[in-house]
C-alpha cells in the first residue's frame, strides 16, 4: 500500500471515525478504524462502535492498494505531529510508515489484526429524505441539553413531522425543548429518532452542493449520508420521554396565547454571570451537590437576578424590553446556563409559566425548565 493525502483531509476523516469508536471498550473491534486505499484518487476510512458507525472518503493519490487498522486516537496523534501539507503512507507486511513530504518527520506503527465490524449500507433505493443540513444542526443544538439524562441513558432527539413542518423535540426529567423548522417530510408521519452520536458526526460532514444531507431510518438504525460520508446510529426502543412527548409538547404549546415579559437574552446571561462571579460561589466545592441557585424576577419593568442560597450575596438588574405578567423563579445555575447556551442565537426571549415549569420561548423555540424548590 502506498498513498499520499493532505493533513487537512486526513484529520477530517479521523475526527469522524473517532466519534464512532470508544478507546476504552472491551471489544477491540469497537476501538479500531480501517484505512483502505482501494481507489486511485480517494482513500476510505471506516469505524464501527457499539452505537455508531462511520464510512467516509477523502481525496488522496494512491499508487498501490492496501489497508490497515489503527485506533483513531493513535493516528490523530501522529497526524498532529506532522506539519501542514502532504503526508505519505506505506504498508509493508503489517508495519505502517507515515512520513511528511514537507519536512523531515516520520512515524511507524503496527497494523492491528482485528477488523472493525461493518454495518450494511441501506443503498440508494432506500427512501432517503433530503433536509437542509444547517437548519437541522441548529435545531438539534437547540434541544441538545433537554435530551441529556443524568443517569447515563442514551441521548436521543425526536424529529416529529407535522402539517406545518418538522418539530425537533427533546425531553428529560428537568427540561423539555421544542424547535420548529421549515424542514418537511413526505409520507410517514411517525417520529424519527436522531441519536446524539449521529448528530455529532453530522456537524463534521461537509454539506452537498445544495446544502442538504440525506437521512433514512429502518426502525433499527438511523442513517445520514452526503457525498463523502455515511453515518449510522443505533436506535433505542425504550427512549425515556418518547411515549409522553405529545403531552409534553402540549404543555409548551399551551402558552401560544399568553404574553409574558420579554427581555434581552444577552443581558440576562450577563446578569447571571455577574451575580455568580461576585458571589464567590462560581467555582470549586462551594457549589454543593445540587449547584448554587439563581433567583430571577421579571417585570413589570425590570429584571432582577440574585443568588438564591440563604442571603443574596450579589444582585444585578436591567430593563425588561416588553412588559407582561410579573414572574419570579428559582433555578440551579447549571440548568440555567445550559438553557442560555442553547438559546444563544436568539436576541430576545419571552418568559412564561405552565404547570410547574418556567417557559422560555423565542422564534419557534420553546424551553420548559422544571423549577427547583426554593431553599
Amino acid at each position: 500500500m502506498d498513498f499520499t493525502i493532505s493533513k487537512e483531509h486526513l484529520l477530517a476523516a479521523i475526527d469522524k471515525c473517532q466519534l464512532a469508536t470508544d478507546k476504552s471498550h472491551v471489544t477491540e473491534a469497537f476501538r479500531m478504524m480501517t484505512v483502505n486505499a482501494s481507489k486511485t484518487k480517494a482513500v476510505a476510512f471506516s469505524a464501527t462502535g457499539e452505537f455508531c458507525a462511520v464510512d467516509t472518503v477523502a481525496d488522496a493519490e494512491t499508487k498501490t492498494k492496501g489497508q490497515f487498522n489503527v485506533m483513531p486516537g493513535r493516528l490523530r496523534e501522529i497526524a498532529n505531529a506532522m506539519p501542514n501539507g502532504r503526508i505519505h503512507f506505506t504498508l509493508k507486511g503489517s508495519r505502517v510508515t507515515v512520513k511528511s513530504l514537507v519536512a523531515t518527520r516520520k512515524a511507524t506503527f503496527e497494523s492491528h489484526t482485528t477488523d472493525p465490524y461493518k454495518v450494511d449500507d441501506p443503498g440508494q433505493d432506500a427512501p432517503w429524505r433530503a433536509v437542509n443540513q444547517q437548519e437541522l444542526l441548529r435545531a438539534l443544538a437547540c434541544v441538545k441539553h433537554a435530551t441529556i439524562w443524568e443517569n447515563g441513558d442514551p441521548v436521543v432527539t425526536l424529529l416529529i413531522p407535522t402539517d406545518r413542518g418538522v418539530d425537533v423535540f427533546g425531553c428529560n426529567g428537568y427540561i423539555i425543548a421544542l424547535c420548529e423548522t421549515s424542514i418537511r417530510f413526505e409520507g410517514d408521519k411517525a417520529p424519527m429518532q436522531v441519536p446524539q452520536k449521529a448528530a455529532e458526526v453530522l456537524a463534521l460532514m461537509a454539506p452537498d452542493d445544495d446544502g442538504t444531507v440525506r437521512l433514512f431510518s429502518d426502525g433499527t438504525r438511523l442513517y445520514l449520508e452526503n457525498r463523502d460520508t455515511l453515518v449510522s446510529a443505533l436506535l433505542w426502543s425504550a427512549y425515556p420521554g418518547t411515549a409522553s412527548h405529545p403531552h409534553m409538547i402540549g404543555i409548551l404549546k399551551s402558552t401560544d396565547n399568553l404574553v409574558g415579559p420579554s427581555f434581552s437574552l444577552a443581558k440576562f446571561a450577563q446578569g447571571v454571570k455577574s451575580v455568580l462571579s461576585l458571589s464567590g460561589f462560581a467555582s470549586g466545592a462551594d457549589k454543593g451537590s445540587r449547584g448554587f441557585q439563581v433567583h430571577a424576577q421579571l417585570g413589570p419593568d425590570k429584571c432582577v437576578v440574585e443568588l438564591g442560597l440563604s442571603e443574596a450575596d450579589a444582585r444585578d438588574e436591567f430593563e425588561v424590553d416588553k412588559e407582561g405578567s410579573a414572574l419570579d423563579f428559582y433555578l440551579t445555575s447549571s440548568f440555567l446556563e445550559k438553557v442560555l447556551s442553547s438559546l444563544a442565537p436568539y436576541d430576545h426571549v419571552q418568559a412564561l409559566r405552565a404547570e410547574n415549569l418556567l417557559l422560555l420561548r423565542s422564534a419557534g423555540v420553546f424551553y420548559g425548565i422544571m423549577e427547583e424548590v426554593k431553599k
